[in-house]
């Protein structure tokens, strides 16, 4: 039953070389990091675990590659971040555990790091394929998203139909409720995973439907509705809001007017901040036992998580405590904070790289794109990818980066390192899918 999860990396190959490197990335690889989930594990001796994701995703950036698929794509600061921010990662695994374990992480940072970093980098050096890619992960999310309306309804989750058959423990069983219903995880694991997903997904949907993708407007509304629905389904405030941010983004920097406009948002910000601060201090301060709201109850859950485990920061600020080895607070197992889980775990300096590894393309490219035309169609996709990306940001505060939503933004982040390259030249860039 275990060998189950080398089907995906057996799809892949035969494809691959029946009908080559694009195929298997659209037709097996997406699909399979997308509907299968990460926690069904095969452990055999002398190797790293098998997931149905990590031995197939490390295939990806090798078949592209064999396939030439790399014009466009050069050197770029990205790059060093987050290789080094994998080392550093390594290195607090091997002072922390032994070398045998921080060869295991080397290896898993490769496969679920590094490689779908570069698969994004070297699909958007081809405009065919980075559209037939964001376009399967769209249907494939709106496909989970529609798939969420029956397990908040039964409350069974139907990508994960074979926990009952798998051989031994499988993680990530229990569920969640909030306003009433089921909160859905689909094949994401938890449902602040499977937020953060579709919150990614919106402004890729948003930029097809911009490009009359799919062609037929009914098609276009049932792909957005499948979003929404999966969004809505989670009932996570986070990915929520990090929706709307990066949605905004986008749409300001589809205006004609976008420099003003931004200059105007920005000021309003500020001077709002300023007069909502007390405000916001008074609500962050009340204690757990004090919460009168649930929304009361989960910020100040965050609020006294951050005070708690920043006190534990300090006794290993550079190195963190490991990978497995990260100490409970005062009973606070869930760490609701990305940037905060990979301090605790590999030290400060990995999670300033990781954050400087999703700034950098978002801010790089941005600044690209502020001179652009705004009918170039690169320039309205990273747009899309910029605004996910500062929307990813934020989500990030008050959720982690699990399961396959890891691969997603590093897929995104691959993808808007190669298109700030590419922004201003000329291109036929979301004509169709192929």
């Amino acid at each position: 039953m275990q060998a189950a999860v080398l089907l995906p990396v057996l799809l892949f190959v035969a494809v691959w070389l029946f009908r080559g490197a694009r195929s298997a990335i659209v037709g097996v690889l997406l699909p399979s990091l997308v509907l299968l989930p990460a926690y069904y594990v095969w452990k055999l001796p002398g190797i790293p675990v098998v997931t149905f994701h990590n031995y197939l995703v490390a295939l990806g950036p090798v078949a592209l590659i064999s396939a030439r698929i790399t014009t466009g794509v050069r050197p770029a600061l990205t790059d060093l971040l987050v290789l080094t921010g994998a080392m550093c990662a390594i290195s607090s695994e091997w002072g922390n555990a032994n070398l045998h374990e921080a060869k295991n992480l080397a290896a898993m940072m490769f496969m679920l790091g590094l490689a779908p970093y570069w698969i994004g980098r070297l699909v958007a050096s081809s405009d065919g394929l980075l559209v037939a890619c964001i376009g399967v992960v769209v249907m494939l999310g709106a496909g989970v998203g529609f798939a969420s309306v029956f397990e908040a309804r039964m409350g069974s989750n139907p990508f994960d139909f074979w926990r009952g058959r798998w051989p031994g423990s499988v993680p990530w069983d229990g569920a969640l409720y909030r306003a009433g219903i089921r909160r859905c995880a689909g094949p994401f694991a938890h449902p602040i995973c499977a937020g953060f997903f579709f919150s990614m997904l919106i402004p890729l949907w948003a930029w097809l439907a911009d490009r009359k993708l799919p062609f037929r407007s009914l098609q276009r509304v049932l792909l957005g509705s499948g979003l929404l629905l999966g969004l809505l389904t989670s009932v996570s405030r986070g990915p929520m809001l990090g929706a709307m941010v990066g949605v905004l983004i986008m749409r300001l920097g589809w205006s004609r007017w976008r420099l003003p406009i931004a200059a105007v948002a920005l000021a309003t910000g500020l001077l709002g901040s300023v007069l909502a601060a007390d405000k916001v201090e008074g609500y962050l301060s009340v204690t757990r036992g004090d919460a009168k709201t649930e929304s009361q109850e989960t910020a100040a859950y965050r609020t006294e998580m951050l005070v708690n485990y920043l006190e534990v920061v300090r006794e290993e600020p550079w190195q963190g405590f490991g990978r497995y080895q990260v100490p409970v607070v005062k009973g606070q197992k869930s760490i609701d904070n990305q940037y905060l889980f990979l301090t605790l775990q590999y030290g400060l300096p990995h999670a300033v790289l990781f954050l400087l590894a999703l700034l950098t393309p978002a801010c790089l490219l941005a600044w690209r794109l502020a001179w652009a035309p705004v009918t170039d169609p690169h320039g309205r996709l990273g747009w899309a990818i910029v605004g996910l990306l500062f929307g990813a940001i934020g989500t990030l505060t008050t959720v982690f980066a699990g399961t396959q939503t890891a691969q997603i933004l590093l897929l995104m982040q691959g993808m808007a390192v190669t298109l700030t390259g590419r922004i201003g030249r000329s291109a036929s860039l979301g004509t169709r899918l192929q």
